[in-house]
């Protein structure tokens, strides 16, 4: 992978420590401040990688969610065969899935969703309730010009 930008930690050594950690059940936060990235720039990465994709641009991140993608397949697939096949073994599959895919899995999925959702309505209705002022002030800046 030939690193275009201008994050040192982004390497393809680094990237490889953090997928076996994932790969082996580690949350992605853990996995990543376990190779001195810090939670929020591994997020970063992913966002830069979905931004991309949205964009139909091939790069390093793109590469990166899309493997992040196919390691996340797999280990779904694992669990689940895991769960068909056997009668007793199932729960700590079940587990699995349900701590580290708690979007598809979880009991409270749904509550879950619903206050992600929420939290990103109140966010933007603060934000244009602060845009709003930002207009009232230059409406009343210019009003005095005049």
């Amino acid at each position: 992978m030939p690193v275009a930008y201008k994050d040192r930690k982004f390497t393809q050594e680094n990237i490889k420590k953090i997928f076996k950690r994932i790969a082996n059940g580690t949350p992605y936060q853990i996995a990543a401040e376990a190779n001195g990235v810090h939670r929020s720039t591994f997020y970063d990465w992913i966002s830069n990688g979905l931004r991309d994709q949205k964009a139909g641009i091939i790069s390093d991140y793109t590469i990166m969610v899309e493997s992040l993608r196919n390691m996340q397949s797999e280990r779904i697939e694992e669990n689940l065969g895991k769960i068909r096949k056997g009668k007793y073994g199932h729960k700590g599959c079940e587990w699995e899935l349900s701590r580290s895919f708690w979007q598809y899995f979880s009991d409270r999925t749904a509550d879950l969703e619903f206050d992600e959702r929420l939290e990103k309505l109140e966010s933007n209705k603060s934000q244009n309730a602060s845009n709003e002022i930002d207009v009232a002030k230059r409406v009343n800046d210019l009003e005095q010009k005049e």
